[in-house]
């Protein structure tokens, strides 16, 4: 990678620019908000993240921890249960019957190799 996460961090301090991602069942999202003079520093600072990322193995635990944890909370919500439920009945055929998190079983067997692989396939310029 061009910079570590510590430098991308400071970066977007620096400029006052924040960067978030969010998951659906369709799509993930990866947004940077800045200031209009630092559009091209951010979109580069954006696709250092996507395609130059090291994956770390504690990073992936830390990472399964939460995800885990957002997944129980998941389950205590009626509405999202039900949600779930609706989107596996209507979809059944499809990957949009899947529930965003996954099966705890992927969450829980994801390794190292197999995030790289995927980014690498499927995260591309």
């Amino acid at each position: 990678p061009k910079r570590t996460a510590t430098d991308l961090e400071v970066e977007f301090e620096d400029a006052g620019a924040q960067m978030n991602a969010h998951t659906t069942r369709e799509y993930t999202c990866f947004t940077s908000h800045c200031l209009k003079k630092d559009i091209e520093r951010s979109v580069d600072s954006l696709s250092d993240v996507l395609l130059n990322s090291n994956i770390d193995e504690a990073d992936i635990e830390a990472e399964r921890s939460t995800i885990l944890r957002e997944q129980e909370e998941v389950n205590t919500n009626i509405e999202e249960v039900l949600f779930d439920k609706l989107h596996e009945a209507a979809y059944a055929q499809s990957s949009l019957g899947y529930t965003i998190l996954g099966p705890k079983e992927n969450i829980n067997s994801l390794t190292k190799k197999q995030m790289q692989e995927y980014r690498d396939h499927y995260y591309v310029a």
